[in-house]
């Protein structure tokens, strides 16, 4: 006779491991580490917060690391009573970045367009995203300029998105030319 919880999972336990498995083994280590960067930013209040061995000292260490990286990393909003790790300019940024990656090169008619204008044209456009993310961060930096978390946020957006079509670029570049779909 088969019980309640043996009807929930259609698969046998043999397939059901393969699936996890599989799973596993299909994600790249810069996938891991990109969710946790992600992530870092809500679990390091969390586990200085909670203090139990190992997760006070990891938490301790994502805030150096956050130190490390964010340059303005005092003007951070707080998550459960503790700072965040970095400031949301970085943090705008790095969803950006990780959203660009993950969805790469799914939208193809995105791509494709985007694939098709002229080299220097894409070169302008990235630049035109990057300058007011660099510009907001060199006046807050400087103290000469305060902006709302969310404004600094949607300009870290627009920053990241910038630096991701800069770096897709560059990687095209630097194929080969045969795999650019050019004649040699």
């Amino acid at each position: 006779m088969k019980h309640s919880f043996e009807k929930a999972m259609p698969y046998p336990q043999h397939l059901r491991v393969l699936l996890v498995s599989s799973f596993w083994r299909r994600v790249r280590w810069w996938q891991v580490l990109v969710v946790l960067a992600l992530l870092g930013q809500f679990l390091a209040p969390i586990f200085v917060i909670l203090q139990i061995w190992p997760f006070g000292p990891i938490g301790r260490f994502i805030y150096w690391l956050g130190a490390s990286i964010c340059p303005i990393a005092w003007d951070t909003p707080s998550f459960l009573g503790r700072p965040m790790i970095v400031c949301p300019l970085c943090y705008g940024a790095l969803v950006a970045l990780a959203t660009l990656m993950f969805s790469y090169p799914r939208p193809r008619r995105a791509w494709l367009a985007w694939f098709a204008l002229s080299p220097y044209l894409r070169l302008a456009v990235a630049a035109l995203l990057i300058a007011p993310w660099l510009c907001a961060y060199v006046l807050i930096k400087a103290g000469a300029w305060s902006l709302p978390w969310g404004i600094m946020f949607a300009d870290g957006l627009l920053g990241g998105i910038g630096t991701a079509l800069v770096g897709y670029q560059l990687m095209e570049l630097s194929l080969p030319r045969a795999a650019r779909g050019e004649l040699p």
